[in-house]
């Protein structure tokens, strides 16, 4: 429910480094009232090297990309699940991680997008299991 657990993981990891930043793209599940919880278990002193933008991905994407001069480290996709929506964001975050950047997609057993996007670009990855939840990850040669 978008409490921020990838978040929270991400920030303690570079919460000893001074210029790292993590922007995250997330809105509340429509008609679920659940505002108040996105984000929640991120603790207020990691919070500095961290910016949550609340829109959907078509805009926050482009925003949070504008705030890192277009290129990123580290990707770590949980956001829109549907095909077309990964169609969307893969390629746009894909070309804006740097050379030695991670790219990371949650839940890529929902459908075919991480595999054809992988496919398309003969890309080595991995993918890890946990339960019945499948990640895929890329590193950019």
């Amino acid at each position: 429910m978008a409490y921020g657990w990838s978040s929270l993981a991400i920030l303690a990891s570079i919460s000893d480094k001074n210029d790292a930043k993590l922007i995250s793209i997330d809105m509340p599940y429509p008609k679920m009232n659940n505002e108040e919880f996105v984000g929640i278990v991120v603790m207020d002193f990691l919070r500095d090297n961290w910016e949550l933008i609340r829109e959907p991905d078509r805009n926050g994407i482009k925003k949070a990309l504008r705030k890192f001069g277009g290129v990123i480290d580290l990707c770590h996709y949980d956001s829109d699940k549907s095909y077309y929506g990964r169609m969307y964001a893969y390629p746009i975050l894909w070309n804006a991680l740097k050379k030695g950047g991670v790219f990371i997609s949650d839940d890529i057993e929902d459908n075919m997008a991480f595999k054809e996007f992988v496919e398309i670009r003969n890309l080595n990855f991995a993918v890890t299991k946990s339960e019945n939840k499948y990640i895929g990850i890329v590193y950019k040669k």
